[in-house]
C-alpha cells in the first residue's frame, strides 16, 4: 500500500500531471476525481486515438498498464468505482461482493482495506501489517472467475477469498478462535448484479447495430 500511496503522489505532481502534446498545448494528461475523499481515483483524459498520435501519451500509457499488471493501479471507468465508495469500508470490515466477476469493484474494495488500514494506523499511532477484515468475491460463472482470480491476484493481499457459487443460496461461512466456532456475518454486502450492457452504447457505438433484445434475456 505504501508504494500505492507513493504513486497518488507522483501522479498528483504537476511535473507528471502536465502533459506537452506535439501540437505544443499543455493539458492535464491525468486528472483526480474529486468526490474520492482519499485521493486515488484518477481518469486519463484522452482516447486511444489521441495516444497513439503522441509519443509522450504512449510512454505514459505504458507506464500506466505497467503499474496496473503489478498491482499498483486498477483500471477501471469512473462510474464503476461509486458503488464500493458508498459501502465506506473499514480495514475490520468482512464484505461479500456477490456478482464480483470480472473483479475491478473486489480490487478496489481490497486496496480500501489497506488504505483505511493505514489512515487508522496515523490516527491511532500504532501500526498492523495486514488488515483483519476480509472480502468474500463470488461469482456463479466458473469462466469468469478465472478473470476474477486474475484481477485480484495482482494486489498480493492475503485478505480475500474467491468463490464460484450461486448468490441466491450461499452457504454459511465460519470463523474459529480459540477453539469456538461461530458463523460469520458480514459488515457489507455489493451486488452489482450483470445488466444487459446496453449502457456501452456511449462509448461503443457498434453496439446500436449488434445489440438484440436476446442480449439482454440471456442474463435471466
Amino acid at each position: 500500500m505504501g508504494q500505492t500511496l507513493k504513486l497518488r503522489d507522483m501522479i498528483n505532481d504537476d511535473s507528471f500531471s502536465d502533459i506537452v502534446n506535439p501540437d505544443g498545448n499543455r493539458v492535464a494528461a491525468i486528472a483526480a476525481l474529486p468526490w474520492d475523499k482519499d485521493g486515488l481515483s484518477f481518469q486519463f483524459n484522452y482516447s486511444r486515438v489521441e495516444i497513439r498520435k503522441s509519443e509522450a501519451l504512449q510512454r505514459l500509457h505504458s507506464f500506466l498498464v505497467s503499474e496496473s499488471e503489478n498491482g499498483y493501479i486498477t483500471r477501471q471507468e469512473a462510474v464503476s468505482m461509486i458503488p464500493p465508495l458508498l459501502l465506506d469500508v473499514q480495514p475490520y470490515h468482512k464484505v461479500l461482493d456477490a456478482c464480483a466477476a470480472p473483479g475491478s469493484k473486489t480490487a478496489q474494495i481490497i486496496e480500501m482495506l489497506d488504505v483505511n488500514l493505514v489512515n487508522l494506523e496515523c490516527k491511532q499511532s500504532n501500526s498492523s501489517s495486514v488488515s483483519s477484515g476480509m472480502v468474500v468475491a463470488n461469482d456463479v460463472d466458473n469462466k469468469r472467475c478465472y478473470m476474477l482470480v486474475h484481477q485480484a491476484k495482482r494486489l498480493h493481499s492475503p485478505c480475500f477469498v474467491i468463490c464460484n457459487h450461486d448468490t441466491g443460496v450461499m452457504p454459511n461461512f465460519f470463523s474459529e478462535t480459540d477453539g469456538n466456532r461461530t458463523r460469520m456475518k458480514f459488515d457489507r454486502i455489493l451486488c452489482d448484479a450483470p445488466c444487459t450492457g446496453d449502457g456501452t452504447i456511449r462509448k461503443n457505438v457498434d453496439v446500436w447495430t449488434k445489440w438484440t433484445i436476446s442480449n439482454g434475456n440471456n442474463f435471466h
